[in-house]
């Protein structure tokens, strides 16, 4: 039971460092990864799952529809049967998504602070606290060997065809930022959450995940050696 009791505990740690991550991102308008834009503006199209929760965006909602739509294509495809713990994952994800965004509007006032001349640093400063969250998010689950989400399994899905995970990342990363960059021209405001920060989490998530792994596996084994010396 101790046992069950940690992993969740872990669990929830993961995901609540990668959502609140990616909400800072999404919140700062500066450029979100192409799933998260790619939703950004699907909410903002079709507007329907906002105020499902009182005062918060739908934008979560529509993260855990495309993933589930993912999750359905392994369960056919690859015939990954235990799909479904990675669409808890997903909608655990999505919730804590719309907290962290219903928060960062309430502590920095949206139509306040964000909105003034001297805005821009703050939003940059955000956004890099984001991509840092999310990256550790990422490497904690990975470092603890728990779930992501059906985004994730499909990433280690096309590596399995192509062996290599970096390609994998770049063709999933890609077709989602030609669907985002198809609803922004919908939407007709592209750079709305495609932008510079884009580049930047395309280009930076995976390193900043690999440091974090190296921190975290540095850690265990500094402790390990001085549990030895005790």
């Amino acid at each position: 039971m101790k046992n069950k009791n940690l992993i969740t505990l872990n669990q929830i740690i993961g995901m609540l460092f990668y959502s609140f991550g990616v909400s800072a991102i999404v919140f700062t308008s500066l450029g979100a990864s192409p799933i998260d834009a790619a939703t950004y503006y699907a909410n903002e199209l079709i507007p329907i799952f906002d105020g499902i929760i009182p005062n918060m965006s739908g934008q979560g909602v529509w993260l855990i529809i495309f993933n589930t739509i993912i999750a359905i294509g392994l369960l056919i495809f690859s015939k990954r049967y235990n799909i479904w713990i990675n669409i808890l994952v997903s909608i655990s994800i999505g919730l804590i998504f719309n907290l962290g965004l219903f928060t960062y509007q309430k502590i920095f006032n949206i139509t306040g602070v964000m909105n003034n001349s001297s805005s821009l640093l703050l939003r940059i400063g955000i956004a890099f606290i984001g991509i840092n969250m999310m990256s550790f998010g990422i490497a904690y689950l990975a470092y603890k060997k728990l779930y992501g989400t059906p985004f994730d399994e499909l990433a280690i899905e096309v590596e399995k065809s192509i062996k290599k995970y970096y390609l994998s990342k770049i063709i999933l990363d890609g077709s989602f930022l030609i669907i985002a960059s198809i609803l922004g021209i919908i939407y007709k405001d592209i750079f709305k959450q495609i932008g510079l920060f884009t580049i930047v989490v395309l280009a930076g998530l995976g390193p900043l995940i690999n440091i974090y792994i190296n921190i975290l596996t540095k850690n265990k084994n500094r402790k390990e050696m001085n549990n030895e010396l005790k």
